[in-house]
């Protein structure tokens, strides 16, 4: 199986590595495990304690430059009424127990703002603790969890609600995500208040440092399955979706009622086939298009709905001079958008059937392959042009800490004439490496984020091992600051350099009051699963 540039070899790694996605090693023995686990009894779900005003003042933390005492972590963990969980805003996650007396906003409206106060997230930047995660408490900690909880994941980050009185509100934290399949039991407050217990005294028996904490959630679903979608303006329209067949990576593609993004082309042999995750696509049989047939349809009928009247005389005066402004006059304007109907009414979106797959979400691999009839020698894979009047990938970005100015303007260089993929990176990110995901399905800027100092780690169910995954932020309080989005998944991820390094594939979606967290598998690790099952 080829790799995504058909004129480069897959490059592999020459030992195993974090990027081979592989079982975590769990070697500790049954003596070993119940060392780290206090004897004393656990306070039952009836006993639980409400996360009162009193109760969090009790457990006040040292500062964080104090490292030659034990750290106050509280072993003993609180449940929260349902009133200060709607407070714990993070999308996706509704929290059952803690022991982290910052978890919760106070106060809960943003005297600065009169906006709800909103909770920033980034990266474990502890050095000493992560070196300390990975070396003493990971196996024990994953162990633990491995066998009391049937589908979970497990983020290491720092997270809170920012005071410029208190540093400490942004404290790291132990991100327990529970009941991940809709089969699973559900944790209940006892068995959370369990969890809390068991690895505050594992970090308590390694970690001499700051403060570190654990709040235990579980999955809180939308009542809805299906997407949907909305194009209301023609701003709201990805042209480039119909700028090439077949389309450019980045585009949508999808089944029915569900979209991913197209990864890109992989050829094996003299064929080729389109690549996306298996949850975007499925099992061998399934029907893709691209974009999504949900989708294409509400494009279809925006464009019979709002290309006529653009192209009215009394519409072009009412047009906003900015969007005027993208092309040189608005009868170019007009004729752009009648190109972008024309192509999309004439537009196949058929891509076949899913010829081989990862077989499911098991192992960390998570891929799909579609086959269609390529010409040999042609390089499919590149970076997705603005729209059909502008070749440039539009890279734009603003400057944060960990992105400059300067790097900005090399990324806008680079990417201004919508170059070809580069060779496959087949070594592992590293902590606080800046990567790069391009357009995708829904988040349709450039987005920049971070590699987390710890990985994400996840158990699809309890026949399985526990894998890891890269975990990507993108920090700061701005509320463009983010990776990813629902749809996101299938979308490549470039490093530092520009190389293809990962595919996205799950993530905490964003709001206007929290940031997302993207979780990402290393692409040669893909690569080498695909030449596997298809030999």
């Amino acid at each position: 199986m080829a790799d995504l540039d058909p004129s480069t070899p897959i490059p592999m790694p020459a030992t195993p590595d974090r990027a081979t996605s592989s079982p975590l090693s769990l070697n500790l023995t049954t003596s070993t495990l119940s060392s780290l686990i206090p004897t004393t009894p656990i306070a039952t779900a009836s006993t639980a304690t409400a996360l009162t005003a009193p109760a969090v003042s009790s457990l006040r933390s040292t500062p964080a430059s104090t490292l030659q005492s034990p750290p106050a972590i509280p072993v003993q963990g609180l449940v929260p009424s349902d009133e200060q969980k709607r407070t714990y805003r993070f999308r996706g996650l509704e929290l059952i127990a803690t022991n982290n007396i910052y978890a919760l906003p106070d106060p809960i409206i943003d005297p600065r703002t009169r906006w709800p106060a909103r909770r920033a997230t980034d990266v474990c930047d502890n050095e000493q603790f992560a070196q300390c995660w990975k070396e003493h408490l990971s196996a024990p900690i994953v162990q633990y969890l491995a066998s009391n909880v049937e589908s979970w994941t497990l983020n290491i980050l720092r997270s809170g609600f920012p005071d410029a009185e208190d540093p400490l509100r942004t404290p790291i934290v132990v991100y327990l995500k529970t009941g991940l399949t809709l089969a699973d039991k559900p944790v209940t407050e006892e068995l959370a208040l369990r969890i809390i217990r068991v690895v505050a005294s594992i970090i308590l028996e390694f970690w001499q440092g700051e403060s570190i904490y654990i709040d235990v959630c579980k999955t809180q679903r939308s009542s809805t399955s299906d997407q949907l979608a909305e194009f209301s303006y023609l701003s709201d329209i990805p042209p480039r979706y119909y700028t090439r067949y077949p389309p450019f990576p980045g585009c949508s593609i999808g089944t029915g009622n569900q979209a991913g993004t197209l990864t890109g082309y992989v050829k094996h042999g003299d064929e080729f086939y389109k690549s996306t995750c298996y949850h975007v696509g499925g099992p061998r049989g399934t029907q893709l298009s691209s974009p999504a047939l949900y989708q294409h349809d509400a494009i279809k009928e925006a464009l019979e709905k709002l290309v006529p009247s653009l192209l009215s005389i009394s519409r072009l005066g009412r047009i906003s001079p900015r969007l005027l402004g993208l092309v040189s006059g608005p009868l170019h304007y007009g004729a752009y958008w009648y190109k972008i109907w024309k192509a999309c009414r004439a537009w196949d979106p058929d891509c076949g059937t899913v010829t081989s797959s990862s077989g499911g979400l098991l192992g960390g691999y998570n891929w799909c392959l579609t086959k269609f009839e390529g010409k040999p020698g042609q390089n499919y894979n590149r970076h997705v042009p603005l729209h059909q009047l502008d070749a440039s990938s539009g890279f734009q970005f603003h400057s944060v800490h960990y992105f400059s100015s300067s790097a900005i303007t090399t990324a806008e260089s680079y990417f201004a004439y919508g170059p070809s993929f580069k060779p496959i990176r087949s070594t592992p990110l590293k902590a606080f490496e800046v990567c790069f995901k391009p357009p995708s399905c829904t988040t349709k800027d450039w987005t920049v984020g971070r590699v987390n100092s710890i990985d994400m780690i996840t158990q699809q169910n309890s026949t399985v091992s526990p894998q890891e995954q890269y975990c990507i932020v993108s920090g700061g309080l701005d509320i463009k600051a983010v990776v990813s989005a629902e749809g996101d998944s299938g979308s490549i991820i470039l490093d530092k350099d520009y190389q293809p390094v990962a595919v996205l594939y799950a993530g905490y979606e964003a709001t206007n009051i929290n940031q997302d967290i993207t979780c990402a598998v290393h692409l040669s690790t893909i690569l080498a699963d695909m030449e596997r099952v298809n030999g």
